[in-house]
């Protein structure tokens, strides 16, 4: 089953709801959606407005701010998520690039826990 797609407008109205005392498990349990999806659209809304609520087209990244935030997430004391947020990218895309940051650097990730 393909993911949902959500229009700015539809992510703003579900904040409305958690905003006005509504739990996000309610939120998601109703729209069946992923709490974890509320999360980020409230945390890009916090810090960008309605405009973190937009989609996100592709944009190149240059490979030296690539491997810059996946050392920050190497390094510890920030999450995956709250650095996607904070340099407003997907998840899965951090995740390819630490995957290839670690390959290229031949580092294994059972040394990394």
């Amino acid at each position: 089953m393909p993911a949902r797609r959500f229009t700015s407008q539809d992510k703003e109205h579900i904040l409305t709801m958690l905003h006005s005392g509504v739990s996000k498990k309610t939120i998601a349990r109703l729209l069946q959606i992923d709490r974890r999806d509320i999360t980020i659209w409230d945390l890009r809304y916090q810090r960008y407005g309605v405009e973190g609520l937009e989609p996100r087209f592709k944009h190149t990244i240059p490979a030296a701010t690539k491997r810059q935030i996946v050392e920050e997430y190497l390094n510890g004391g920030i999450s995956m998520r709250q650095l996607c947020t904070e340099h407003n990218i997907c998840l899965s895309t951090l995740k390819n690039w630490r995957k290839k940051y670690l390959e290229e650097n031949n580092i294994q990730i059972h040394k990394l826990i």
